[in-house]
C-alpha cells in the first residue's frame, strides 16, 4: 500500500541503456488490453537502471492477469510480459 492507501502492483525490469521508447499496458487472461493504466518511469539505482510499470489494483476483480512493458531501442523494442492474480 503506498502514501494514497491505493495497492498497486510494481514491475522492475532491468536494462542496459536509456531507452528510446518505453510502453505498457493491461492486459486480461487471453490477452486483451483493459482499459486500466500502467504508469511507467525510469530510474537509476546502484549503478543499475530500471524500467518501472505500476498497476493501481483497487479496480481490478478477482483473476488472472498480464502486464506487457515493451522497451528498447527504436523499431524493435523488446516485449516483457508478467503475469499476477487477484484473490481473495
Amino acid at each position: 500500500m503506498d502514501k494514497d492507501g491505493a495497492e498497486r502492483l510494481r514491475v522492475d525490469i532491468p536494462t542496459r541503456a536509456p531507452l528510446e521508447s518505453l510502453t505498457a499496458r493491461l492486459l486480461d487472461r487471453q490477452g486483451r488490453p483493459l482499459a486500466i493504466p500502467v504508469t511507467l518511469s525510469q530510474r537509476e539505482e546502484a549503478g543499475v537502471r530500471y524500467a518501472t510499470g505500476e498497476v493501481v489494483l483497487s479496480p481490478l476483480a478477482l483473476g488472472d492477469y498480464l502486464v506487457e512493458i515493451a522497451l528498447g531501442p527504436g523499431q524493435r523494442p523488446e516485449t516483457i510480459v508478467v503475469a499476477f492474480r487477484m484473490v481473495p
